[in-house]
């Protein structure tokens, strides 16, 4: 398992200083044995510039522009078409990782379809764990799904709803939508990301007793900076949220075997 290689797939759009500090979080990893894969949404001469200074940086880095026409989704689908590894970490630019994230993960997946870990989200001037966990270890099918829709009465759930914090395994993982035809995103805002995630988390599950190892550690950081959307529009973002929980909460809990829906 050690020499397994994981992909990280970092899609970006003109965070340049929030993407220095994703990829060298991701380039300074205990765990070696990466590809990382930096797919961008920015004009061609930036593009080029971007290519030339992370390219060089390490040879275990592959800049790929996305020309499929399609943004956000349309961005990460690109950079999962050239990820080749065992497991598959997604990081928004404005993440980054602790620096044994990747070797932790390794270590504790143990058969499972991902890794669940806690993140620390970056409020102006404040800093907060993201999710409510209070129950460690192997999670079966039925306990991944109430954990991942659970929602309190104020929209906050009990899990994170950013890709920072989880590592997947690699089956061709595919985020099917982009957000401009997706009602789901339209309306629920980060709810929708949950959704995706059970998708594509929960795909051709191989095991339904070992789908998700979650563990208490603190590997990831995110920023709920000033000018973000999610922060601009806090109270309807987690109303929609919660919308979007209950929906997947619906979907899934009566499913006995997971499709894309």
């Amino acid at each position: 398992m050690k020499n397994d290689i994981v992909s990280i797939v970092i899609p970006t759009y003109k965070r340049f200083e929030q993407l220095d500090r994703c990829v060298m979080s991701s380039v300074n990893q205990t765990y070696e044995n990466l590809q990382i894969i930096i797919t961008s949404d920015n004009d061609e001469e930036t593009n080029k510039i971007l290519r030339e200074k992370y390219e060089k940086l390490d040879t275990r880095i592959k800049f790929v522009a996305n020309t499929s026409g399609k943004k956000c989704v349309g961005n990460w689908n690109n950079g999962l078409l050239y990820a080749t590894g065992k497991y598959i970490k997604i990081l928004y630019d404005d993440d980054w990782i602790n620096l044994n994230c990747i070797e932790k993960c390794i270590e504790t997946i143990n058969g499972h379809e991902g890794v669940f870990f806690m993140c620390a989200n970056y409020f102006p001037g404040e800093k907060h764990s993201c999710g409510s966990l209070k129950e460690y270890g192997s999670y079966n099918l039925e306990k991944t799904i109430k954990f991942m829709t659970t929602v309190s009465e104020e929209g906050f759930f009990e899990t994170c709803v950013s890709p920072c914090a989880y590592l997947f395994k690699n089956k061709n993982i595919k985020f099917r939508t982009d957000f401009s035809n997706d009602e789901r995103i339209e309306k629920w805002g980060s709810g929708a990301d949950i959704i995706y995630i059970i998708e594509n988390l929960l795909l051709q599950i191989e095991d339904r007793n070992k789908c998700l190892m979650c563990i208490e550690d603190c590997l990831g950081n995110f920023d709920s900076h000033a000018n973000s959307c999610s922060v601009m529009n806090l109270p309807e973002v987690l109303k929609l949220t919660k919308e979007g929980m209950l929906f997947a909460k619906n979907i899934y809990s009566h499913k006995k075997e997971i499709r894309f829906i």
